[in-house]
């Protein structure tokens, strides 16, 4: 079993999948297609976003993704939204759109810079994990077209997740409703009943190749060779105990 380009070592893993799938009397197939389930399950469990708290407020997994999203694209370039100042020309600068004007306003008391919103002032802001880890000292009016880029990227919350999940619907495993449309972002590749059986998950998205990924699987990998490990130590305590009944 292998997880596409995330390169990991799994000798251990199937060396444990091996003895389950022995003492749980499986076939290859059926075991390699069982545990690429329950790995797969882990996987999305444990890839961004998760559930958490933001701004003092607990979210779903997909309600935390969605709000660290427009937290950090608010951290990349602060909206200047007319209602919110008192000074009636200072809002008429910033419904009108003068960044020239406004950042020689802006000079007096501030240190922001003023700059248009397009899609790049984000992304450029990003580290190599996607986040805007703080504030940048940059303020924009287009505060509709940042609004508008924040919706739209909210349809990709859960992309990465996704990419997991086309694996847990190839092995007829239950995937949540809010990640079907983003399971183009992966797929299973079944090899379990080959000569040579081979079960792959292949997440397609970006972040699959980060170093974030990278430790996600292992530990993922990890966690699941622990539980086998453990199923594996009572069925053979269960076995000699029943030996020495007989």
């Amino acid at each position: 079993m292998n997880t596409g380009d995330i390169r990991v070592d799994t000798t251990s893993f199937e060396a444990a999948m091996n003895q389950f799938i022995a003492l749980k009397k499986l076939t290859l197939a059926e075991g390699l297609r069982l545990q690429a389930g329950l790995l797969a399950d882990e996987l999305v469990e444990d890839t961004p976003p998760q559930k958490g708290i933001v701004n003092g407020r607990s979210y779903g997994a997909r309600k935390t993704g969605e709000a660290r999203l427009a937290r950090d694209i608010r951290c990349a370039a602060r909206p200047l939204v007319p209602s919110e100042w008192e000074s009636k020309s200072l809002a008429d600068l910033i419904r009108q759109k003068k960044h020239a004007a406004l950042q020689e306003v802006f000079r007096h008391f501030s240190s922001e810079r003023i700059l248009p919103f397009e899609p790049p002032v984000h992304k450029k802001a990003r580290d190599a994990e996607g986040r805007v880890r703080r504030q940048l000292a940059q303020a924009t009016p287009d505060y509709q077209e940042e609004a508008a880029y924040t919706r739209s990227m909210r349809q990709r919350v859960g992309l990465a997740k996704g990419g997991w999940a086309a694996s847990l619907l190839a092995l007829g495993r239950k995937v949540q409703a809010w990640l079907r449309p983003h399971l183009w972002a992966g797929r299973l590749v079944d090899q379990s009943s080959a000569p040579k059986p081979m079960v792959r998950l292949q997440n397609d998205t970006r972040w699959a190749g980060s170093r974030h990924a990278q430790i996600i699987v292992r530990k993922a990998l990890a966690r699941r060779e622990g539980r086998m490990r453990r199923w594996i130590e009572g069925a053979l305590a269960a076995q000699a105990r029943k030996a020495r009944l007989a």
